[in-house]
């Protein structure tokens, strides 16, 4: 009798639902728990639960909008390349050709002595210099063309002797060279025996010569000799001397 009653203060509520058939009650504080408080860690729960898809979503939509800014560049890029490749070139206007030609009072400097001739005439018949004088002292007795060069300067033309010529050389390179003086090519580069798609090759070079000399072009003159070809030995043709090799 003292057993059982000693074995019943130490049981807990599991083993006396057990015995007695019932299921364990649930705490008091569950049940005394105010409503606020529940509702309050559902908001909790709902909230930690929500906030990563809200993050993700705006990662998400950040980097689709970086994509569709690099998109818009390319695609606007190659257009603007596409039709800069594309748009026909204004062709270069040759001078007209005059067979006679004076030049009054330019400043012309003698590149052996390092001296400059001020206020010279110089009279020009076909491609050749006839005369020079200072001014006011030649006597030109046929109609010419009068270039008044006050203040300028004259000089023999300058020549770039290390020059790698392209298909583009033509409207890119040549105005630029004849615009500052330089009336000789050294070609250091390019194809004996076919046409490249990039560098320019010796039926380039002979076309642009032809194209001078009959006042076709604007270009400077090509000394027609390269120092290296593009493909090696395979591309000099049998004739040329070994140094092309």
């Amino acid at each position: 009798m003292v057993q059982s009653k000693i074995q019943s203060i130490f049981m807990d509520n599991t083993t006396k639902s057990k015995i007695s058939g019932h299921l364990p009650k649930r705490p008091a504080r569950f049940i005394q728990r105010p409503l606020a408080n529940i509702l309050k860690r559902i908001v909790t729960f709902f909230c930690y639960i929500r906030l990563p898809c809200t993050y993700h979503y705006q990662m998400r939509k950040r980097v689709f909008k970086i994509i569709k800014v690099i998109l818009i560049l390319l695609l606007v890029s190659t257009t603007v390349i596409t039709i800069a490749i594309l748009w026909p070139l204004p062709k270069i206007e040759v001078p007209k050709n005059h067979h006679t030609i004076l030049i009054k009072s330019v400043n012309i400097i003698d590149v052996q002595s390092g001296e400059i001739w001020n206020n010279q005439d110089v009279f020009i018949e076909g491609n050749r210099i006839k005369t020079i004088g200072s001014t006011g002292t030649l006597k030109v007795n046929q109609p010419s063309f009068v270039i008044n060069a006050k203040g300028k300067y004259l000089m023999p033309g300058l020549w770039d002797m290390h020059s790698h010529s392209t298909q583009h050389s033509e409207w890119l390179h040549h105005p630029l060279y004849i615009a500052n003086g330089v009336t000789g090519i050294r070609d250091m580069s390019g194809q004996l025996n076919k046409k490249d798609s990039y560098w320019a090759g010796v039926k380039e070079r002979v076309q642009w010569n032809k194209d001078l000399n009959r006042d076709g072009r604007v270009t400077p003159r090509y000394i027609l000799q390269s120092s290296y070809q593009m493909d090696g030995k395979s591309s000099v043709p049998n004739g040329f001397p070994e140094f092309f090799k």
